[in-house]
């Protein structure tokens, strides 16, 4: 009989991951709360598709706009942590998305960086 490998993960490590996952959602939260002062009607939160996870999904007037949040330390670091293959799956997502919004004519990715102040991106990809 052969050995499985074992792999432990350390007590830290997991107290690390639930800090990170926590924070995650607190200023996912924070985003929701500005975009909404800004005039947008968030429709959901955390929304899976097949092409990944939406942070948020907003509205405002016709338009649809799926929101990235993301905290770094820095505005640089922020934005290099949006790699081109993360905004594919985030403009696949939208599309897949906007079939149930069917009055909302145009469709735009935003992002709300945290650095670490919020700051609300509009049409942060150049669509």
């Amino acid at each position: 009989m052969s050995a499985v490998p074992h792999h432990r993960v350390s007590f830290s490590r997991i107290t690390r991951g639930l800090r990170a996952a926590r924070k995650g959602k607190t200023r996912e939260g924070w985003a929701a709360f500005l975009l909404f002062l800004k005039g947008y009607r968030i429709l959901g939160r955390r929304r899976r598709t097949p092409f990944g996870e939406v942070d948020i999904l907003a509205q405002k007037g016709r338009t649809l706009v799926a929101v990235e949040v993301k905290a770094r330390g820095g505005e640089a670091a922020a934005k290099a942590a949006l790699s081109i293959t993360q905004q594919r799956r985030l403009r696949a997502a939208l599309s897949h998305l906007a079939a149930r919004y069917p009055l909302c004519r145009h469709l735009r990715c935003d992002v709300v960086l945290f650095t670490p102040w919020p700051r609300h991106i509009r049409n942060a990809f150049g669509e």
